[in-house]
């Protein structure tokens, strides 16, 4: 199922309130959630994509929050967290050495432990 969403939110601008508009589209995926090597969870989840960020919305009310980039950095975050991107093997679900297509899982690992999400494109 996919959905969009149009949220108006309020920003600060030059000192002043002003109102901004984030589109969002969510859609249902296969989550994947890996302690190092070892597969810990799979599941059918929401990921809900923004412009800089998305957010995975597992069965037990956990949010997992992505952000893609920031003004302060062009690494990824998992919960707050610097990551790393990569795929894996939508069959094997074997960590692809080279880049692969848009059927590949994507994944974060955190860089400060080995828990890793992933999720079908």
């Amino acid at each position: 199922m996919l959905k969009a969403t149009i949220a108006t939110i309020v920003v600060l601008e030059f000192g002043r309130i002003a109102p901004a508009t984030a589109m969002s589209i969510t859609h249902d995926v296969v989550c994947y959630h890996f302690m190092g090597s070892k597969l810990e969870r799979r599941e059918i989840c929401k990921l809900e994509d923004f412009d800089t960020s998305s957010v995975l919305s597992w069965s037990d009310g956990v949010k997992t929050q992505i952000r893609w980039v920031s003004r302060f950095s062009d690494t990824p975050t998992l919960d707050g967290v610097p990551a790393r991107e990569y795929q894996r093997d939508p069959k094997t679900l074997k960590i692809l050495e080279t880049p692969s297509n848009a059927t590949s899982v994507q994944c974060l690992q955190a860089l400060e432990s080995n828990n890793s999400v992933c999720w079908t494109r």
